[in-house]
């Protein structure tokens, strides 16, 4: 009985806490989240810079994404996460990840590809409309990385040697989006935790200069024959050397 009543004081106490730190708003919504469930939560920082993460299981479901602050179209989920049939399967944000300040966005997507002629746009620096967004992307293919602009057009190959990401074999690719003379973008093809320090500064993929407008700083995503299980986006940049290669 002792041990029962503790436990209650406990939570009251716990309770009183997030009720003054006005997090009953956030408790509620990831309860909602993990009801339909997608789920949300804090993933550890990296140089300071905050970071949030996103959850895709098999049970994700619309209203899921919704609570968690996404919204999509014509995506289904299976055991890969939320996945796409084509071109017009897409997710974007709905609200903004750093309203003000430098438009530096870091985004790590955990992603299968399903066909020899899938890809994966993920689309940083953005505004949205519905789960349309514009802004520099990137368009990850089994082959190779491609970079596109805020209108989904001017293809170019990334600089550098821009990784394989096969089909069928799940992946995570660290990438970032900075507003420098037009757009800077580069990346790493694994998790952006993983990085050293001396790998933050030295780039696996890299464009600089690349004619591209940065509108926001919403992301969004295309799943052409795609899946996404999971995405850390981070308030910040990551990255810490300057460019290597330009277009």
């Amino acid at each position: 009985m002792k041990i029962i009543l503790i436990l209650v004081a406990l939570f009251a106490t716990n309770c009183e806490t997030k009720k003054s730190n006005n997090n009953n708003g956030a408790i509620a919504a990831f309860l909602l989240s993990s009801q339909n469930g997608c789920s949300t939560s804090s993933a550890a920082s990296i140089a300071g810079v905050s970071r949030t993460s996103f959850s895709f299981p098999s049970n994700c479901t619309s209203a899921g994404l919704a609570a968690i602050g996404f919204t999509g179209s014509n995506l289904n989920s299976d055991s890969k996460g939320i996945t796409g049939t084509g071109t017009s399967s897409a997710m974007a944000s709905l609200a903004d990840f750093k309203p003000t300040g430098e438009k530096k966005q870091n985004i790590e997507v955990t992603f299968t590809l399903n066909a020899s002629d899938a890809y994966l746009e993920v689309i940083g620096n953005a505004t949205t409309i519905g789960s349309v967004a514009s802004g520099p992307r990137f368009r990850v293919k089994p082959t190779t990385i491609t970079i596109l602009n805020q209108n989904a057009s001017g293809e170019a190959t990334i600089g550098k040697s821009p990784p394989a990401a096969g089909t069928g074999t799940e992946r995570t690719y660290c990438l970032e989006i900075h507003e420098e003379n037009g757009a800077h973008m580069f990346g790493w093809s694994k998790a952006c935790s993983d990085l050293s320090t001396t790998e933050r500064g030295n780039y696996e993929f890299d464009t600089d200069g690349f004619s591209s407008t940065n509108p926001g700083s919403k992301v969004g995503f295309i799943l052409n024959k795609a899946s996404i299980k999971s995405m850390i986006i981070s308030s910040g940049k990551i990255g810490t050397s300057g460019a290597i290669f330009s277009l």
